[in-house]
């Protein structure tokens, strides 16, 4: 039997979920503006030692993105700037947390634009240079070995430009686990974002799509027992297609 995860998303400033229970942990923007490296590993460190005295081992975080002009209103703090800094600081974030017992997800490959996932579909203008530009932190970062890389629901112009990221098997099995050799869990970011439901892709058919793509976590905002049909039709594939089945034993094992 497979354990759970037990992770939540804890980057800090207006996204920290443990406020209430651990107080104020200042966001990355902050964090790159006011730390040394060596603080800000004391700083993660003792954040993860407070998350696995409440029972976690997973983190989604920290956010891997270039704050840039065309992302910095939806990010909001999150990122921690320019490619310098995203590469030290969440590399540093990553060691901290790695190295004391809590799993990270980096996150959102291969980025987003001021458009809100939870609403609209974002759309990545970069040319394919301004894009290897982009997720230089990611590949930065890969050598930390994070346990896991959240998808985004970006489309990139210059890159199978008609498919959200999570749903490209060329952005999830062709670039991250073919051309960089990451072989780590790669998750979907929520299937009932706007993004996704409201652009033609509704749950039943995005689990199916993204799984396909290679990711091995679908991660679902909406309670299973609401959607009974969704993973009905995803368990009836995998009786009717062995290649499917396959494709979900390998998430499974990973």
């Amino acid at each position: 039997k497979i354990p759970p995860f037990l992770a939540i998303d804890q980057e800090g400033g207006r996204v920290n979920r443990l406020k209430n229970l651990c107080g104020p942990l200042p966001s990355a923007q902050r964090v790159s503006e006011n730390l040394s490296l060596e603080q800000t590993y004391e700083l993660y460190k003792l954040q993860s030692l407070q998350m696995k005295l409440l029972g976690f081992d997973m983190n989604l975080a920290p956010v891997m993105e270039i704050c840039t002009d065309d992302n910095k209103v939806f990010l909001n703090g999150r990122s921690f700037g320019d490619l310098n800094k995203v590469c030290n600081y969440g590399k540093t974030c990553v060691k901290a947390y790695q190295q004391n017992g809590i799993d990270t997800v980096i996150k959102h490959f291969p980025g987003n634009t001021n458009t809100d996932p939870h609403s609209g579909l974002p759309e990545i203008q970069a040319t394919k240079q301004e894009l290897e530009l982009l997720i230089q932190p990611f590949v930065h970062v890969l050598k930390e070995n994070p346990a896991g890389i959240l998808m985004s629901h970006a489309r990139t112009k210059a890159i199978d430009s008609q498919v959200p990221s999570c749903l490209s098997s060329i952005w999830v099995t062709e670039i991250l686990r073919q051309k960089y050799n990451y072989q780590g869990i790669i998750f979907s970011d929520d299937i009932f974002m706007g993004a996704l439901a409201k652009n033609g892709y509704p749950p039943e058919i995005a689990v199916t799509m993204a799984i396909e793509a290679g990711n091995d976590i679908i991660i679902s905002s909406t309670t299973a027992n609401l959607n009974d049909n969704m993973w009905n039709l995803n368990l009836n594939k995998m009786k009717n297609d062995p290649a499917f089945f396959e494709r979900v034993k390998e998430a499974a094992t990973r």
